[in-house]
């Protein structure tokens, strides 16, 4: 099954994921414990990667990436 997050803890439980989704494709599951995570309907979703670039921890990791590359830059000149 296709997961938006790596595991449990690195998801929010934000939504933005669910929001954003054009195919309605992912819905939030209650887990064992009571926390809601995205579920995705395979045979919904088109892999149009929006959730991914919805997801606060995918967006971080991005900033991130993109500071280094900045500061990386500002040192070759």
């Amino acid at each position: 099954m296709k997961k938006i997050y790596d595991n449990k803890a690195s998801c929010y439980g934000c939504t933005a994921c669910v929001n954003l989704c054009p195919k309605q494709a992912i819905t939030m599951k209650t887990d064992e414990k009571g926390f809601t995570y995205p579920s995705i309907d395979e045979t919904l979703c088109i892999e149009c990667g929006l959730c991914e670039k919805a997801c606060p921890q995918h967006l971080e990791i991005r900033e991130l990436l993109e500071e280094v590359a900045e500061a990386f830059e500002k040192e070759e000149k």
